[in-house]
């Protein structure tokens, strides 16, 4: 028979509970507690790493939403000072512009003041050479 049940058995089945109550509390409750430790750490990690990523897609996306604001205002700024710009540019050209016409009516005005004086000259001289001529071919004509 392969079994006897007689003390042997009984002495051997006593050492394997002892051996086992050993083993259990010096290995396998240790070492249940030292993977369920384990996987509690590695949990909180995984949590911890979910966490940082959620915080960190956030903070970009705020960054996103900030940088795009701060693209917004620039261009309505730069839009503002281009339409400032081409009011100023008007407003100067249109001042010049003024100034230039004024200039031009006033040259103008000279030389039609100038060519009015030249003309009244002009007149008095043609008298005069008129006289003159007259007079030398007078003379001229009596020889």
């Amino acid at each position: 028979m392969l079994f006897s049940f007689d003390g042997t058995f009984v002495v051997q089945l006593i050492n394997f509970a002892i051996f086992f109550a050993l083993l259990n509390v010096l290995f396998l409750r240790p070492v249940g507690k030292a993977v369920v430790q384990r996987r509690a750490y590695l949990d909180n990690l995984v949590g911890g790493y979910e966490k940082a990523q959620s915080e960190a897609n956030a903070l970009r996306r705020e960054a996103d939403e900030v940088r795009n604001e701060a693209r917004r205002e620039a261009d309505a700024a730069i839009a503002r000072e281009r339409a400032r710009m081409h009011e100023d540019g008007a407003s100067i050209l249109a001042e010049f512009s003024k100034k230039a016409h004024e200039t031009i009516d006033l040259a103008n005005d000279q030389v039609h003041r100038e060519v009015e004086a030249l003309s009244g000259d002009l007149s008095a001289l043609r008298e005069q050479l008129a006289g003159q001529l007259l007079a030398q071919a007078l003379p001229e004509m009596k020889r």
